[in-house]
């Protein structure tokens, strides 16, 4: 008697039938390191900011007045070492993407403001660490945009492919495997999954 197995087994001529899923862009070692120090930076901004708001004159690149703009500012850079941090755990580049792109807008947008506003830094302050942030910021943002925009290029030049996704979700009839009550959506190839 001739089971589904020695028909399978027939077709694949003896290989190995397991499913594998096909290879993806891991992401890069310099990419990694990147977010990483970025996060890091973006850390250290935020406590500048966050924590130390009425002292911005003495503490921060330029003096923010008032106090609670300081800390609104603050806010905005942890959120953004949320993103960079969980961005440089993940193995796979399509999961951490998402911050390169927002990662160098910052950075360049930054970088604008810096120079269209550069009368306002404390690069002449008679506050040692004020005039040190000061001149740290500058050379942060007119390095890093280059330094993401070449390991971004590099990352997306990298061998093999995206990971299997859902596209964009298509209604399906409902069947026994999911129940009556559930979301289908179907993949690219044609699969239907119960979400």
């Amino acid at each position: 008697m001739v089971t589904h197995l020695d028909i399978i087994h027939s077709w694949t001529k003896g290989k190995d039938t397991q499913w594998k899923p096909p290879p993806v862009r891991e992401l890069s070692v310099g990419m990694r390191g990147l977010l990483v120090a970025a996060s890091v930076l973006v850390f250290l901004a935020g406590f500048q900011l966050f924590i130390l708001t009425e002292q911005t004159e003495h503490y921060f690149e330029w003096t923010i007045q008032p106090p609670l703009t300081a800390a609104f500012l603050g806010a905005g850079y942890w959120s953004s070492f949320l993103l960079e941090f969980l961005a440089s755990r993940e193995r796979i580049w399509a999961r951490a993407r998402v911050a390169v792109p927002a990662v160098f807008a910052f950075t360049m947008l930054t970088l604008v403001a810096t120079l269209l506003h550069f009368d306002r830094f404390h690069f002449g302050s008679t506050e040692i660490f004020a005039r040190v942030t000061a001149w740290f910021w500058l050379m942060i943002y007119l390095v890093v945009p280059p330094i993401v925009l070449v390991l971004w290029i590099h990352q997306q030049r990298l061998p093999r492919g995206e990971p299997a996704s859902l596209g964009p979700f298509t209604c399906v009839h409902a069947n026994d495997t999911c129940g009556p009550v559930s979301l289908h959506a179907r993949d690219r190839r044609g699969a239907i999954h119960c979400v």
